[in-house]
């Protein structure tokens, strides 16, 4: 069995293994219940695989996407669902009710590809994207990437096939 910390380590599993300690703290949902919920999403990450290879990630700049597919589209719809889903059932504003958990973890690259792709989605999608970005672990985690300056060449041209670049926050 994984503790939360493992959970929240191991829920953002694109090339993001670097959360910082404050997201992997308290962020298991309280109750049975909502633990129980909270863990299908965190722990199935091929739920938006399409949108991963489609848009890869970067925190540090803005991309005008070439093209949002039907694929993708269906995507965007999908998450919008499941977030619906457990926002209505858990009382929000987050998914497992009123606080930042690990299920809210799992998504916050999903939250900074809706931003830097500027991907069409609801607008309850894009709230609740909103919400996971002021979190302050969440923009730490942003704030780290930016600083960054490493570039890897294959995913830098990865991101750039993706569409046009518009902006580029990162470090130089």
């Amino acid at each position: 069995s994984w503790s939360a910390e493992d959970r929240a380590r191991n829920a953002v599993a694109d090339g993001t293994d670097s959360l910082p300690n404050a997201l992997c703290c308290a962020i298991t949902p309280p109750g049975p219940r909502m633990r129980a919920c909270s863990v299908p999403p965190v722990t199935r990450p091929s739920c938006h695989i399409g949108l991963r290879v489609r848009t890869p990630h970067s925190v540090g700049v803005r991309i005008r996407i070439h093209k949002v597919s039907d694929g993708l589209r269906a995507e965007l719809a999908r998450l919008d669902e499941l977030w619906a889903q457990g926002i209505a059932q858990f009382g929000g504003p987050f998914l497992a009710g009123p606080r930042f958990t690990a299920a809210d973890a799992f998504f916050a690259p999903v939250a900074t590809r809706i931003q830097t792709y500027g991907l069409p989605v609801t607008e309850r999608a894009a709230r609740y994207a909103a919400l996971l970005l002021q979190q302050s672990a969440v923009v730490e985690w942003i704030s780290g990437g930016i600083a960054e300056t490493f570039r890897d060449l294959p995913h830098e041209k990865e991101i750039l096939a993706a569409g046009e670049l518009l902006q580029d926050l990162r470090a130089s």
